[in-house]
């Protein structure tokens, strides 16, 4: 009986693994497809700025990149005290897919 208890617990730990392992990958692989396709369609954005805004006292560019299919592009970017602020939202077909937001320290009159 209980060789057949371990079995049986081995067969179920083995079969939720292998579940957990699968879906990792498909999250994975659907993180990829996102990201090459972002790539793929960012070079087809200008570099103009759509529009300029006043948030909490700190001056947005966005750059606003409507493409084929109802997917567009979003990037917003900022500086404020020595912080350069960077935000991209890429939509598809009205739902967010992906989003990035970054900071990056960089001093007046420096380069990366």
């Amino acid at each position: 009986m209980r060789h057949i208890l371990l079995a049986l617990m081995l067969t179920l730990s083995g079969t939720l693994i292998a579940n957990a392992h699968t879906e990792g990958d498909t999250k994975a692989k659907i993180r990829e497809d996102t990201n090459a396709e972002y790539d793929e369609l960012i070079l087809k954005c200008g570099l103009e700025i759509d529009a300029v805004t006043d948030f909490n006292h700190k001056t947005e560019f966005w750059r606003i990149c409507n493409l084929d299919d109802g997917n567009q592009i979003i990037k917003i970017e900022s500086y404020k005290e020595d912080t350069y602020f960077q935000e991209v939202y890429f939509k598809k077909s009205e739902n967010l897919v992906y989003a990035m937001e970054a900071e990056y320290y960089i001093p007046k009159n420096h380069f990366i």
